[in-house]
């Protein structure tokens, strides 16, 4: 019994649900933020022009991506057998997410 393997399988399921709890605060607080108010333009750029939005929007879009991490690794580990194809794939989509990651923290690090 590979012993390393099962810990990894522990972490993810444990960096899952931490990234889901994080996302589910998020989106608690958007949809609190949402449902208070009528909302117009003003609001809304006030709202998210706020560091604690600006705060919880970089931890979601990080859990976002490790959580998307942990996904695409295990399907790629279950569904694809060749070791080749498995590492070209996973490398591309490393790349997006890690692009998506900072492409989003500059936008909102710069408004």
């Amino acid at each position: 019994m590979n012993r390393k393997k099962n810990i990894s399988g522990i972490k993810g399921w444990i960096f899952l649900r931490i990234t889901s709890f994080v996302l589910l605060v998020y989106f608690s607080y958007v949809l609190i933020f949402f449902l208070k108010k009528e909302i117009d333009h003003i609001l809304l750029k006030e709202f998210f022009s706020k560091k604690l939005t600006k705060v919880l929007t970089i931890f979601s879009i990080i859990s976002i991506v490790f959580h998307s991490y942990i996904g695409i690794k295990n399907i790629l580990t279950d569904y694809f057998k060749s070791k080749k194809i498995r590492v070209l794939i996973y490398f591309i989509m490393c790349i997006i997410l890690f692009f998506y990651l900072f492409y989003i923290i500059s936008i909102l690090c710069l408004s």
